[in-house]
């Protein structure tokens, strides 16, 4: 399941008699954490691609498939695309957490 930054601000959890579905919760952030963890190896990977092509480059060695400075560029945006959506969702999930804590404390004062 891919999860978007939109994803985690429009997430609704079921409120029990003391709060949130722990389930739910545990679930839904394990799924934040899957995704995270994806974003964090796809930058890698891109990372490693971009080191194995400037290699190349500084070795005279053509890399296939374009112009070094193509690939390049292709490499940073998407590195750099990879990164924002990375930030966003560790954003999103802060936020979506805070308002988890500050509605438990909430519904908690009540009883």
């Amino acid at each position: 399941m891919r999860i978007t930054s939109i994803d985690i601000q429009e997430k609704q959890f079921h409120i029990s008699l003391r709060g949130y579905n722990p389930e739910e919760v545990d679930t839904f952030l394990d799924a934040i954490a899957g995704e995270l963890e994806t974003l964090h190896k796809k930058n890698n990977d891109l990372e490693r691609r971009l080191n194995e092509v400037e290699l190349k480059r500084e070795t005279g060695g053509e890399p296939t498939g374009g112009e070094p400075s193509e690939i390049r560029k292709i490499m940073e945006t998407t590195l750099i695309s990879a990164q924002k959506s990375a930030e966003e969702i560790i954003k999103a999930a802060k936020l979506e957490s805070e308002n988890i804590k500050n509605e438990s404390f909430t519904g908690f004062s009540i009883f």
